[in-house]
């Protein structure tokens, strides 16, 4: 699985921890049913095993709070790889229906199109994808998740799903979404 060394080592040094050593092996490991180790070599499952060396821990709630990071992250490379071709596909799809979106040149839509393909051509790492759209909240244009569109470390709910208000996305200067552009 990739990522594992780079997020691992982020998240370590995310606590505030120094990696005095890092080990990182693939070895060949056979397993049961049960997931216990029947033994090491040839013949089995490429497994990616990590060995690191960092500074002492001064008490268990340390190592709670590292191990809490660790499982965070390990979790969010095993969403990300695992949605990794859908996002891809769904960047595609939007490429592709780019030209029948109201209110773009011919030479935005075709610019945009050649930026996804490029994109999706193994050139961005994709982490995740959601859909959101406008609405309209105590008189505020907001952005709200559409619920089960997440994709990747955005799959779940928890991430970013509040509405969002349009202002605060919007850099000062630019015309916000109804004002009329000069």
């Amino acid at each position: 699985m990739p990522f594992l060394v780079d997020s691992v080592s982020m998240a370590v040094r995310a606590e505030n921890l120094d990696i005095h050593t890092l080990l990182h092996p693939v070895l060949g490991v056979r397993r049961d049913a049960g997931g216990n180790l029947l033994g090491l070599g040839e013949g089995g499952a490429a497994e990616s095993l990590m060995y690191l060396e960092i500074d002492r821990l001064a008490d268990a709630s340390e190592v709670m709070r590292l191990q809490a990071a660790i499982e965070s992250a390990l979790t969010d490379v095993r969403a990300a790889v695992a949605d990794w071709a859908a996002m891809r596909e769904r960047m595609l799809e939007i490429a592709a229906q780019l030209p029948r979106q109201p209110g773009m040149d011919t030479a935005s839509v075709g610019e945009a199109q050649e930026f996804l393909r490029w994109v999706a051509a193994d050139n961005f790492t994709l982490l995740g994808y959601r859909e959101y759209e406008v609405a309209t909240e105590g008189g505020d244009e907001v952005l709200r998740a559409i619920a089960h569109s997440g994709l990747g470390i955005l799959r779940e709910r928890e991430r970013s799903h509040a509405p969002r208000s349009l202002k605060s996305l919007v850099a000062s200067g630019l015309p916000q979404s109804g004002a009329p552009q000069t």
